[in-house]
């Protein structure tokens, strides 16, 4: 489905920059707002190796968040999204916005990449998480930070930093929805096979 209806019956195409856009949040963990990731521009990024496994690139930027600016590094996956982008759009200039640039007033941007995630959600039936709180693009900010405090051996108060959040947020919002497949074996008193040879 190509094309989508605003709340007016204006019609409008469907941007692939929806697609780029979901895969920069969840490996960005940043604010889907005016002061955040639609005010990236192309000049504001840099694709940086890893000193230690130079194969691995990631962005670093700065942007203005919450609470003060911040330099950002993301994950590898933003730099196949920044790229695809660019891919689309050769003729980019360092001044141009990364995301939906035909909209020079960027709240517009936030509402329609809103309209567009919105009736992509409609379309596969996925609108709402198991509580019924309906998905909204803050939702990928949610799941970017549950991702990175479900790797092994996560560090909580690093993830907040780079979240520009707080550590008690962490522990209060997003912890809680960590699966904890671990700590509920023991809560269980669930002994694996390989834990009963030991």
């Amino acid at each position: 489905k190509l094309t989508f209806k605003a709340r007016n019956g204006t019609e409008y195409k469907l941007s692939l920059d929806l697609h780029a856009f979901v895969i920069f949040m969840l490996g960005s963990m940043l604010r889907p707002t005016r002061n955040e990731i639609f005010a990236l521009k192309h000049g504001d990024i840099s694709i940086l190796q890893d000193e230690l496994s130079p194969d691995y690139e990631y962005l670093e930027f700065v942007v203005n968040r919450k609470n003060k600016k911040m330099k950002v590094q993301t994950l590898q996956t933003c730099v196949f999204a920044l790229n695809s982008i660019r891919k689309r759009r050769p003729d980019y200039q360092s001044d141009d916005y990364v995301f939906l640039p035909e909209y020079p007033n960027r709240q517009t941007a936030v509402n329609m990449m809103g309209l567009m995630f919105r009736n992509l959600l409609d379309e596969i039936n996925m609108t709402a998480d198991e509580y019924g709180n309906r998905f909204t693009p803050y939702s990928l900010r949610h799941s970017a930070i549950v991702f990175n405090l479900n790797q092994p051996n996560a560090d909580r108060n690093d993830i907040a930093k780079r979240a520009d959040t707080s550590f008690e947020m962490i522990d209060k919002f997003y912890y809680p929805q960590v699966p904890q497949t671990e700590k509920l074996r023991q809560y269980q008193r669930i002994i694996l096979e390989e834990d009963s040879k030991t």
